[in-house]
């Protein structure tokens, strides 16, 4: 087994993989004044940024499948699977443990694998997460049949180590149950990315279930123009104290 350290960009490791995770979003939707829009986030912040200070981050064990292909010509260039522990600390590097690394249906030295960490960059929901974005609700939708506050999710700075895009809460409870979006600004050498992400709650703290990604990478002569897509199923996760 190999243990390695990640740089944070986030919170998911992403090599790629053809698929993408049905939303389940329906075309109900309804309209949030701003008034409503700004006392629902108040209540969001309350039901989160404890968590931040509670633990340092979640542990879990992590099966990627993903593909790689040339966008050029839609050509397969290689199929892998990775099975993995994945340390995700909220304010300080991501550790990894490769358990297992399948390329082509062939085992490989887990001392072979490389992965790209891109996600969700700078928490939004922690004690300083209001001085790093802004948010407004937007509208009510619905999110695998349960009815969901849709809140946007603006950077106030422009670099890879900021999240945009929306978050999903359910009106009832205030539970996180999806994030999609991307970065403020794409690390070289990184031409495209996107991320939709499955959330459950472990006590007070939401963790990833499932989630997929579309990466696309090139460096003139060193990599050639490859897209990645990947899907992620958590095993089992903890928080980290």
């Amino acid at each position: 087994m190999r243990k390695s350290s990640v740089y944070r960009t986030t919170g998911i490791i992403f090599l790629a993989a053809l698929l993408f995770i049905h939303s389940g979003i329906s075309a109900q939707e309804a309209a949030v004044t701003p008034d409503q829009s700004d006392k629902i986030i108040e209540r969001i912040y309350e039901k989160y940024a404890p968590a931040y200070k509670k633990y340092q981050g979640v542990l879990s064990t992590r099966q990627m499948d993903v593909i790689e292909y040339n966008p050029n010509n839609n050509k397969l260039v290689n199929r892998l699977s990775v099975r993995l522990i994945h340390k995700e600390y909220f304010y300080k590097k991501v550790e990894i443990m490769v358990l297992e690394y399948i390329k082509n249906d062939k085992p490989m030295r887990t001392s072979d694998y490389q992965g790209v960490e891109v996600g969700l960059g700078f928490p939004v929901l922690d004690d300083n997460g209001r001085e790093r974005y802004m948010a407004r609700i937007i509208r009510r939708t619905t999110v695998n049949d349960r009815m969901c506050y849709l809140m946007k999710v603006i950077p106030r700075k422009k670099t890879d180590q900021y999240f945009d895009g929306f978050m999903y809460f359910t009106c009832e409870t205030l539970d996180l149950v999806m994030v999609e979006g991307t970065t403020a600004e794409l690390p070289y050498p990184m031409k495209e990315f996107s991320m939709k992400l499955y959330i459950n709650h472990i006590k007070d703290l939401p963790v990833l279930r499932n989630g997929s990604s579309i990466m696309r990478m090139y460096i003139p002569v060193l990599q050639p123009d490859r897209r990645f897509v990947t899907s992620i199923k958590v095993l089992d996760s903890e928080p980290l104290k």
